[in-house]
This record gives C-alpha cells, sequence and structure tokens, in this order.
C-alpha cells in the first residue's frame, strides 16, 4: 500500500470532494437530488453543526478536499511534510463530525458519513509513514486534474438534470385559469417545511395567487401522520391555513394535541373526529406521499406555476419565479 500512497490519498479525497460538492449543490440549489426522500442529511445539514460561521460544511469541503488534492500533485518535500498535518487535521475534522452525529444529533446523513469516514482514513494514510516525493509525469497530472473537474462537475451536472421540467399532473389539476397558482407539498414535522412557511406567507401575503397546501407526512418524524390528518380535517371545516399555521408553531402534534389545537381553533369536534378517524383521509395522504415521492427527493416542495423549488428558497427567489410565471393558456 505505502507504494502506492499518493493514489491513495487522491482517490480518497476526490471521493471525498465528490460528495461535498454534491451536499453543495443541494444546498445553492434549495434541492434534495442526492439524498433520498426520507434520508435526514437536511436535518444534519440544517443542525447548529451543519455551518460554520454562516458558512456550509459541504462548502467548507469542497474548498479543503480541493486545496488537500492539488497538494499531492506537487512534488516537494515541504509541500509532503505540510500533507501529513493537513491528512491529520482532516481526519480530525472527520472523526468530530461523525461523533456528532452519531452521538449528539443521534440521525446519519449517509453522504456526510462518506466524506467524514474518507478524511479519517485520509488520515490513517497519510500518517502510517511520512509520504516520500517523486516526480509525476505530466500526462499524469492532467489525468489526475480531469478526474478532480469530473468529481466537481458531475454532481453539479446531476443535479440540474434531476429536476423535473414540468410539473405533474397531481400539480396541474390544481391550477387556476386566471391566476397564478402555488402548490405546497409538506409536513408540519419537517423542519425545512416550518423554515419555508414565514417566507411563504410573506409572498402569499404580496401577491394575488391561488395557493394549495397538499400534506405527504416522512416516515422520520412520529407525528406527522397525526398532524397531517388534524390539517385535513380543519380543511373540511374551511380552516385550513388557520390550523396549518398553528401546527407549525405548536410544540406537541400528536393525535391528543392536534385535537386541542382543533378545540382551540373552534372547529366542530364531532366532524374533525370523524375526518381523523375515516380511512379515506389516510387514502388521501397516501396518495399525495406515493406522488410527491416518486420524482423527488425531500420536502417541501414548492411550484409557482412549472416552476419547482425543493428545501428552502429565499423570497427573493420567490419573487424571480412570480416575475415569470403565467397562468396557463386555454
Amino acid at each position: 500500500m505505502l507504494k502506492y500512497q499518493y493514489p491513495i490519498l487522491r482517490v480518497l479525497t476526490l471521493l471525498a470532494l465528490g460528495v461535498s460538492t454534491a451536499l453543495l449543490a443541494d444546498h445553492l440549489a434549495g434541492a434534495s437530488s442526492f439524498c433520498g426522500f426520507d434520508d435526514p442529511c437536511g436535518e444534519v445539514a440544517a443542525s447548529q453543526f451543519g455551518n460554520i460561521f454562516g458558512m456550509p460544511l459541504s462548502a467548507i469541503g469542497v474548498g479543503w478536499f480541493t486545496l488537500f488534492f492539488m497538494l499531492t500533485l506537487i512534488p516537494f518535500q515541504r509541500c509532503s511534510n505540510f500533507l501529513r498535518v493537513f491528512a491529520a487535521i482532516t481526519g480530525l475534522g472527520g472523526a468530530i463530525l461523525l461523533t456528532i452525529q452519531f452521538a449528539i444529533l443521534h440521525k446519519v446523513c449517509p453522504l456526510c458519513v462518506t466524506v467524514d469516514t474518507a478524511a479519517v482514513v485520509i488520515a490513517l494514510v497519510a500518517l502510517v509513514r511520512r509520504p516520500t516525493t517523486a516526480p509525476i509525469r505530466w500526462y499524469w497530472v492532467a489525468g489526475w486534474i480531469w478526474l478532480f473537474g469530473a468529481a466537481i462537475l458531475t454532481p453539479v451536472f446531476w443535479s440540474l438534470g434531476s429536476r423535473p421540467k414540468e410539473a405533474p399532473e397531481q400539480v396541474r389539476e390544481h391550477w387556476a385559469a386566471d391566476r397564478i397558482t402555488v402548490v405546497e407539498v409538506s409536513d408540519f414535522e419537517c423542519p425545512h417545511c416550518q423554515r419555508l412557511d414565514p417566507i411563504l406567507r410573506e409572498f402569499l401575503r404580496r401577491h394575488d395567487v391561488k395557493f394549495v397546501r397538499l400534506v405527504a407526512p416522512l416516515r422520520g418524524f412520529p407525528n406527522s401522520r397525526s398532524a397531517a390528518r388534524a390539517y385535513l380535517a380543519a380543511v373540511r371545516q374551511g380552516k385550513s391555513e388557520e390550523m396549518a399555521m398553528a401546527l407549525f408553531k405548536a410544540e406537541l402534534r400528536d393525535a391528543a394535541s392536534c385535537r386541542k389545537i382543533a378545540a382551540q381553533l373552534q372547529l366542530d369536534l364531532a366532524k374533525y373526529d370523524e375526518v381523523v378517524a375515516d380511512p379515506a383521509t389516510d387514502r388521501e395522504i397516501d396518495a399525495t406521499a406515493d406522488w410527491a415521492t416518486k420524482d423527488t427527493a425531500g420536502l417541501p416542495l414548492l411550484w409557482i406555476q412549472n416552476q419547482l423549488f425543493t428545501g428552502v428558497p429565499t423570497l427573493e427567489m420567490l419573487e424571480d419565479a412570480f416575475a415569470r410565471a403565467h397562468p396557463p393558456k386555454h
């Protein structure tokens, strides 16, 4: 293994760099192209450990692994010595982040684990002995640089290509003929949906649009289905947004707590209980979850006509989408 110490370090670094780029692409696009619908990647990224001084860890990872990779291509003894220090810091950071996920957050992002594990192995490979400098032929340098470019660009193009070009039929069926339509799929326990809600409310306050909220509970949150049932029960009584606002702000969303919210909103509790217990309510919820999870990777999903946002867009992004949107032509 020692004979191939530098190639191993480069391969591990490119792996970590590619995955970091994928995480950063999702962050910048407000999308979830690489983590599955129920994966906790977004929760880990949105935690207090997901950024340093406001910069996402994925962006720091891209910069860090880029610098480390470039050091492996410089055949000077001083760079070789510095590489070991760099590798030790890399491994320490990876070990700390693994500990945070498993021991503190109790949520594991598979992509983050890949990066952090690669960082630890990089340290082990670099520290097993002092890397020896050796000349590297120009065509090998060119090949490694090509792989570096592929590690950066492949996740970016994959993220762009995985986004659907048109709203699905389940969204289009809600479109109004004379107004721009905004359709959201959300989960009241999802932290990203909770972060989006005040942004979306401010956007809706500014514009005369048709707004439709659909609910798709995520399996990772124990009370998501109870909250979804409560919301649909409130829809039947014309208090959908009052219930949505209360559910997003609530500390507890179990069945009993949702019923208390319904009482506070002065819903007819007999009718509320009937809707909550009706199997048709669960079928409606499951039908939304089935199509919403087919071609997309996370919540919330937000369409302004054909323009899809996943994750938490800024108010400015929504305003730009509104300026480009037009009601359907008949």
